[in-house]
């Protein structure tokens, strides 16, 4: 679902636009301001992923709507509508990051390939979000399995150089000279006590966690070589 808004101060422009968008993209979510004012003031509520701006306003104009909106949500996308075919308005419209405009009168035709273009960059770039978070989530779950390998490598010698590199990328960590090793004695039928001791040390997010063996759990722990404390990432 793509959200929409239309800011002109002519009804008849307003309702002729969404009127061509509805028909052209019926899936969109379209609403109106009448003013660059109020769409400012929409903003919080409606988060529009893109802005059909007109340029010259009452009150607050199109560029300076465009300029407010963009420091608050830099990722909403514009097209501004306007009947002024002008270098400077091109420059400033660029500065700010619009992505196209349309001239008035403009062509059914026209509005619906000009927003087309940047609907179909909204499409791309939620893609690449969902594809990135989805990377995250399986990053997230790998993440105890590489601690785990990362402390046997170095506590029993078989270390593969590249392996090793690769696993301590993935950790996001950057080990400090001062390195130590704990070895923590669990009570008998500690695998819950196990799981608990690995939440803990990853929230502090200084330490490496190994596998559980027999009773014995080792811990990797890089101390702060300055103020002599634990590192916290």
């Amino acid at each position: 679902m793509i959200k929409v808004l239309i800011v002109d101060d002519e009804q008849i422009e307003r309702d002729g636009l969404q009127a061509i968008l509805h028909k052209g993209y019926p899936e969109l979510v379209i609403r109106q301001a009448q003013n660059g004012r109020i769409a400012v003031e929409m903003m919080e509520e409606f988060r529009p992923d893109l802005v059909l701006m007109d340029i010259k306003m009452p009150g607050m104009n199109g560029l300076e709507a465009v300029e407010r909106i963009s420091a608050d949500y830099p990722e909403t996308k514009f097209v501004m509508v306007t009947a002024y075919d002008t270098f400077e308005f091109a420059r400033q419209a660029i500065t700010l990051g619009v992505k196209d405009y349309l001239l008035k009168p403009s062509k059914a035709s026209e509005i619906i390939d000009t927003v087309g273009r940047v609907l179909n960059q909204i499409e791309a770039e939620r893609l690449l979000e969902e594809e990135r978070r989805q990377q995250q989530d399986k990053l997230l779950k790998a993440l105890p399995l590489a601690e785990t390998d990362v402390v046997t490598q170095l506590l029993f010698d078989h270390v593969h150089e590249v392996h090793l590199d690769e696993l301590v990328g993935l950790l996001d960590i950057q080990p400090s000279n001062e390195t130590f090793v704990m070895l923590v004695m669990l009570p008998p039928d500690s695998e819950p006590l196990y799981g608990a001791i690995k939440t803990a040390v990853r929230r502090l997010g200084a330490m490496w966690v190994g596998a559980l063996y027999g009773r014995q759990l080792p811990i990797i722990v890089f101390r702060d070589p300055e103020n002599r404390t634990v590192r916290r990432r």
